[in-house]
């Protein structure tokens, strides 16, 4: 009970608790981006809302598959039209319908998940239909926003706006941002290094046949949902999965350097300390009288921490403070 009144009172005037809303809420989730993503009764309300208060309710649509620059401007822009922006997610099979059998690369779950991230959108809804129609008719918004790449007359919705004087606004066009060039590109990419993709398809085999993925020292990652029946979940443990190798194995050859380094510090007496790690960069608070020193041996210590068929190569900056900082010395393990 408890739980539910505190998510009314964080809604304007009266308002109702929805079972998707509770259950994100007992479940630990962002309430507020999981309350994004609304089926179109829960819009209804949402909208009945805003209207009631006085707010300019704006709406815009589109498959959004691989979120770029261009669809953040778009959003951005639909926004600024109005108070609230409802957008209008086409389905998995929708995007099928429109853009072929290689379509969406990213699943109608997670699209919604990261469009309900941005603070430029208020409200997600997820369509079936070939266009927005039916869900324009039902929330009546007051302006409805499109990418410029569309011509006024190529927008079946510009008739559906007209029964209620709504109005419709092009919104430039980002040039070189769309995903089909982004498609476009992976694809490429993939063509020019084709083991890329071999070793990215075998990850994949392996944890599914495996239940886990290991790095070069062989650590251990178990990964959920890998053999599961749900699409999202499963894309996402291979997300996981194809992750581990690379980026597990720079953590371990890391954690390898800063005991090695470490060591080094303590046996040489010196004053300089290992202060932070971030990723795969480590900082270092070093007094003036060793910073020559400290400059030969750190990439020498990091770039030979583990023996590699390729070179290990290590960037060293110096500076003030971490923000400002130069390059000082690029090394390279030999491979």
């Amino acid at each position: 009970g408890n739980v539910a009144a505190g998510i009314v009172v964080g809604k304007i005037g009266t308002a109702v608790v929805y079972e998707s809303e509770l259950t994100a809420a007992l479940n630990g989730r962002d309430l507020h981006a999981a309350d994004k993503v609304v089926p179109r009764s829960h819009a209804l309300d949402l909208v009945a809302r805003w209207r009631r208060h006085g707010l300019k309710i704006g709406f815009t649509n589109g498959c959004f598959d691989l979120l770029h620059a261009g669809h953040i401007a778009s959003l951005r822009a639909a926004r600024a039209l109005g108070d609230c922006l409802v957008v209008c997610l086409n389905s998995d099979a929708s995007v099928r319908r429109l853009k072929g059998p290689g379509r969406p690369l990213v699943t109608e779950a997670d699209r919604a998940a990261v469009l309900a991230a941005l603070a430029c959108v208020d409200a997600v809804v997820v369509f079936d239909e070939a266009t927005p129609a039916a869900v324009l008719r039902q929330l009546r918004p007051h302006v409805f926003a499109k990418g410029g790449d569309y011509s006024p007359a190529g927008l079946p919705e510009r008739t559906v706006l007209a029964e209620w004087a709504g109005e419709v606004v092009l919104l430039p066009y980002l040039e070189g941002r769309s995903t089909e060039e982004a498609r476009v590109f992976i694809d490429a990419y993939f063509r020019a290094y084709n083991r890329v993709r071999e070793f990215l398809e075998g990850i994949k085999i392996q944890a599914r046949e495996q239940g886990y993925i290991e790095t070069l020292l062989q650590r251990r990652r178990y990964i959920q949902d890998i053999r599961s029946p749900n699409r999202a979940l499963r894309l996402a443990a291979e997300r996981i999965a194809i992750n581990m190798p690379v980026q597990g194995s720079a953590a371990d050859i890391m954690k390898l350097a800063m005991i090695q380094l470490q060591k080094y510090l303590r046996d040489e007496r010196l004053s300089s300390r290992m202060i932070l790690t971030v990723h795969d960069e480590l900082v270092f608070e070093v007094p003036p009288a060793e910073r020559d020193r400290l400059i030969e041996v750190v990439p020498d210590l990091m770039a030979t921490a583990y023996p590699l068929d390729v070179p290990l190569q290590v960037d060293l900056k110096l500076g003030p403070n971490w923000q400002d900082m130069e390059r000082v010395r690029l090394v390279a393990a030999q491979a």
